[in-house]
C-alpha cells in the first residue's frame, strides 16, 4: 500500500481531494437535515393527534360534569 504524502500532491490534486471530501460532507448534512424534518414532521402529527385526543376527553369530561350538575339541581 502506498503512501500518499499531502506535501507530493500537486494543487488540482489537493483541490479535487477537497472539492470531494466538501461534497461527502454537504451530502451528510443533507441527509441529516432530511432525517430531523422527517422526525420534527412525525412528532408534529403525533401532537396534533394528542390535542385532539385530549380536547375530545375534556368535551366529554365537561359534558359528563353538566349532567352530574343538572341531577343535583334538579334532583
Amino acid at each position: 500500500m502506498d503512501k500518499i504524502s499531502l506535501f507530493t500532491k500537486t494543487a488540482a490534486e489537493a483541490y479535487a481531494a477537497g472539492r470531494q471530501d466538501s461534497r461527502h460532507f454537504m451530502a451528510l448534512y443533507k441527509a441529516y437535515l432530511r432525517g430531523a424534518s422527517d422526525a420534527a414532521e412525525a412528532y408534529q402529527e403525533y401532537e396534533h393527534d394528542h390535542s385532539v385526543k385530549m380536547a375530545v376527553a375534556a368535551m366529554i369530561f365537561a359534558l359528563l360534569s353538566w349532567f352530574i350538575t343538572m341531577y343535583f339541581v334538579f334532583k
